[in-house]
């Protein structure tokens, strides 16, 4: 089953670099019902290269929302259930600055999904610079068109305590996440991009994240990689962390 589920969120991240080849419309005929499920998520996906490049890292769950409906789906696209949880994660790391001061970085969060309503509470910590605090709450919608696919738009707000000025400070944060889904539905593996804009006292800042979650077997255990950068500041942190959530 872990075989399974590995060769799953391969052909998912497949289907994202066939959509970056895909031709645009008028350049190819349709092939119908026939064609291989990679390729009709990337005919759903419907942009060009450059065009694909420049959504996925500034807004990619804007690819979801924008995209066409399949000409035809079958049982693999179609829209996946939502399935309501709440979770609590726990994870520590490592993170470093862009002057290579380094510390440990642990983070606990609480995050809640019903029927494609995201909510998420989050504190970090990193023991650089004497300690910082950082507090995290967003809420948001995710649509799901097509299974292996979600994306939605967040808004939130970032606290920063005890932080040097040379730090992003914190602000309002409005996020852009898309996923792609697969391993099943209970509960699925994950991989989340989510390149959040913060506005700040000192205008906008980027702070990015790639989230990987995969369920531990028979368990209600989810283990969680995540590296994400608090800001594009040249002492901001990055921080690559790995831990476990409870997902009942």
């Amino acid at each position: 089953m872990r075989t399974r589920c590995h060769l799953r969120v391969l052909s998912i991240c497949t289907a994202l670099l066939l959509a970056s080849a895909a031709p645009a419309p008028g350049q190819e005929p349709s092939r119908g019902c026939d064609a291989e499920p990679a390729e009709r998520v990337a005919r759903h996906l419907d942009a060009g290269l450059a065009r694909l490049f420049f959504w996925f890292i500034v807004a990619p769950s804007v690819l979801v929302f924008t995209g066409e409906e399949p000409a035809c789906a079958g049982e693999d696209l179609r829209p996946g259930p939502w399935r309501s949880y709440a979770a609590v994660y726990g994870t520590g790391g490592f993170a470093v600055t862009g002057d290579w001061r380094g510390g440990v970085a642990h983070s606990g969060s609480v995050e809640v999904m019903v029927r494609g309503v995201y909510a998420e509470a989050r504190v970090d910590r990193y023991g650089i610079s004497d300690g910082v605090r950082m507090w995290d709450a967003r809420a948001g919608y995710f649509i799901r068109p097509i299974r292996p696919l979600a994306g939605g738009v967040t808004v939130g707000y970032r606290q920063v305590r005890d932080a040097p000025d040379a730090w992003t400070q914190g602000g309002v944060m409005i996020g852009f996440p898309i996923m792609f889904v697969g391993c099943g539905e209970r509960p699925p593996c994950s991989l989340q991009w989510d390149p959040a804009y913060l506005i700040t006292g000192d205008g906008l800042a980027v702070t990015p994240r790639v989230r990987v979650d995969y369920p531990v077997l028979h368990t209600p255990l989810v283990a969680r990689l995540e590296f994400e950068s608090r800001g594009v500041r040249h002492r901001d942190p990055m921080a690559l962390t790995i831990g476990f959530g409870l997902r009942p």
